[in-house]
Formats: C-alpha cells, structure tokens, sequence
C-alpha cells in the first residue's frame, strides 16, 4: 500500500513540476498599488470570528480523521 501511495506522490510531484514549467506569467507593480481603497477597504477585510471558528473547526475535524485512519492501519 504504501508502495502505490509513493507511486501517487511521485506521479502528483512530476505533474506540478510539468505544469510549473509550462506556465509563465508577468506581474507589473505601480507606485500605487495597493493603495486604491485606503483605509475603509483594509477594515472591512478583517475575518469574523465565525469564519475562523469554522476553519478551526474544519481543520480539527480533517486532523481527526488521519488520527483515525492511523489508528486503523497500525
């Protein structure tokens, strides 16, 4: 099992390194970038603790599952 899953690893890691190779891109910064909003703009990006709660959570939750998966496999 763990011989397909260095198979699936290596096949994934090949696959982000061919389409890293055939992509390129061009980013052009001006002096005032950035600075379209002010400071309006920057306070109403700020998370709610909603959303963080529910990443939290979210992430809890996955990292339950591998402990679980781990219990099951060893």
């Amino acid at each position: 099992m763990q011989h397909r899953s260095a198979l699936a690893l290596l096949a994934l890691a090949l696959l982000l390194v061919a389409l890293v190779h055939r992509t390129t891109a061009q980013v052009n910064f001006t002096p005032g970038w950035g600075k379209r909003g002010g400071l309006e703009a920057a306070a109403s990006c700020k998370p709610s603790m909603e959303s963080i709660m529910y990443l939290y959570k979210l992430i809890q939750g996955e990292a339950q599952k591998l402990v679980d998966c781990d219990k099951f496999t060893n």
